[in-house]
Formats: structure tokens, C-alpha cells, sequence
């Protein structure tokens, strides 16, 4: 679910690739989100009752606010994104999450930086937690305070990669 020849069916959605990015305007981007929601019904992924994600910097959502959905009409909003600042938080049976932290790369090939946007259903993952070994300490003479004290351990691991993908995209 990634590369120019996305899709288990069709291979024929262009999610893009190192050397040859899909450069997002706010004119194509609606038509790229479908894209994804191809690769994803290719893979019997029900994206109007499962819960899947989409990872986008802020760049993208300033993409967003200035493409068709700035009229309420075509978003389903009450009013425009001009006037409330908010885009739907799911488009093309994905959630979408915000994050600085979303993979930024060169690519020396087109001479500027892109992003790596994960995208997926959740159940093709799974994050583990533990707290373990918790102990009070009440001994400091110095406060009536207490502490505790504890080891945190946590992971993740992909159960199914043809549920998640990504698209390598330049923010133009």
C-alpha cells in the first residue's frame, strides 16, 4: 500500500514514491484522500464503520482549509472553514491526526523536503503498556510528601501491513 502501483486489486493508485513525490496543492489534494480510500477498499477495509487514521503535519490541514471544502456547502459544515478555522476531522472514511512529528524527508532527486504519512486501520496494530514494580517512598525527613516510584515499559508492533500504507508527498 504504498508506491506509483498502489492497490491489491488494481495496482493503479499513485500514493508516490522516493524520487517521484505527489506534490499536493489545495486543487488535488480531495482527489489524493480518494486515493487512499482505493487502496484501502482494495484491501476490504470498511471505512465508514472501522476506525482508521490518517497522520498529517499542519501544512497539510492549511492544504485543506483553502481546497473545495472553504465552501460549507461542499464540507457539510454550518459554515465555511474561513470562518470557523476547522476542517472536518474525517474525510474519505479517514480520521485525521495531526502531528509535528510526521516523517519529514530530503529527497536530493527533486531537491526539497517531503513527508511520509502513515495511514491505516488501527486494528492492523497494537501498543502495549506496563507499569511495573511501583513502591511508595514516604521516607524523606525533610516533607510530609510521599513518592512513588515505578518502571514504565511500552511497544508497538504492525499485526497486518496490507491494513496500513503511506503516501511520500511534497507540500507545495
Amino acid at each position: 500500500n504504498r508506491g506509483t502501483r498502489a492497490g491489491k486489486i488494481t495496482r493503479s493508485y499513485n500514493l508516490g514514491a522516493p524520487g517521484t513525490p505527489i506534490v499536493l496543492t489545495s486543487s488535488n489534494i480531495l482527489e489524493v484522500l480518494t486515493r487512499v480510500r482505493g487502496v484501502m477498499a482494495e484491501q476490504n477495509v470498511d471505512l465508514d464503520n472501522e476506525d482508521t487514521y490518517l497522520i498529517v503535519p499542519p501544512s497539510i490541514e492549511v492544504l485543506l482549509m483553502n481546497s473545495d471544502l472553504k465552501a460549507a456547502y461542499f464540507s457539510g459544515l454550518g459554515q465555511t472553514t474561513y470562518t470557523n478555522g476547522r476542517i472536518p476531522n474525517k474525510m474519505a472514511g479517514l480520521n485525521f491526526y495531526k502531528s509535528n512529528r510526521a516523517p519529514l524527508v530530503y529527497d536530493a532527486t527533486v531537491g526539497g523536503w517531503c513527508y511520509i504519512l502513515s495511514f491505516g486501520t488501527k486494528r492492523a496494530t497494537a501498543f502495549v503498556s506496563l507499569l511495573d514494580f511501583m513502591r511508595r517512598v514516604d521516607n524523606d525527613a525533610n516533607t510530609w510528601q510521599y513518592f512513588l516510584q515505578a518502571r514504565a515499559a511500552f511497544d508497538f508492533f504492525v499485526l497486518y501491513g496490507n491494513l496500513t500504507g503511506y503516501l511520500y508527498v511534497k507540500v507545495f
